[in-house]
């Protein structure tokens, strides 16, 4: 279900721990009333009372949380190790790392990665995914609440481009458009017959789509084929 009502942001600044890097960070937090009609709120809790998330940057002090949440959404490890991987893989960096809490549980995740547009290294590209949210806090809105948040962040570093392989009746409600390739990007690895609506492309400079085109090539520890399957 959708809910239709809107979205408070009361930011709150702590300096603690260290960044993913190991240095020391402000990190940003904030607190979402999830109500917004592009978040996938339970409406079963009733008008006004969606629980609020918390998010915060990924730290060394925090990233068992982050790697648990992985583990629990999809049933595996494999998500975890990528995640892991990415977090110490230069070639991703910078990263936009964050996580989310409801009542000082661990509920979700994403990670953006640095990637490049082939032939245009001056643009400032990402990669969104994973995003993870554990089984039972699904459908709160925490999944629309973190990429709400991590759009902002990279709209804030002037980040030109961001890209997603993932669900095209979802990601569209963040503004995604699909599919990518008809606008000129073609994924790092050619996708299976079917899929390709779930390659998308999110402009945060206007005017750069349209003006550009070329191979998006991702991280190294990305650059795997079964990771473009979608």
């Amino acid at each position: 279900m959708w809910c239709e009502s809107s979205l408070l942001f009361e930011a709150e600044f702590d300096m603690c721990g260290v960044d993913v890097l190991g240095k020391p960070r402000l990190m940003s937090r904030r607190v979402l009333s999830v109500t917004d009609p592009s978040i996938d709120a339970d409406l079963s809790s009733g008008p006004g009372r969606a629980p609020k998330v918390h998010i915060t940057a990924t730290t060394e002090l925090n990233l068992p949380d982050a790697l648990e949440v992985e583990r629990r959404a999809f049933g595996s490890k494999e998500e975890a190790e990528l995640v892991r991987q990415l977090l110490s893989d230069p070639t991703a960096m910078p990263v936009i790392s964050l996580l989310a809490y409801q009542h000082d549980t661990a509920a979700g995740h994403i990670l953006l990665t640095n990637a490049t547009l082939l032939g245009h290294a001056d643009l400032e590209v990402m990669i969104l995914g994973p995003l993870a949210v554990v089984p039972e806090r699904q459908r709160t809105g925490v999944g629309a609440a973190l990429v709400i948040e991590a759009l902002a962040e990279s709209r804030e570093r002037g980040v030109d481009l961001v890209f997603v392989l993932g669900i095209p009746e979802y990601y569209p409600r963040h503004g995604f458009r699909a599919p990518a390739e008809a606008f000129g990007f073609e994924p790092p690895y050619p996708l299976a017959e079917g899929d390709e609506q779930a390659w998308m492309v999110q402009e945060l400079k206007p005017g750069v789509i349209g003006h550009v085109r070329g191979r998006v090539a991702a991280a190294d520890s990305f650059m795997r084929p079964e990771y473009w399957r979608e």
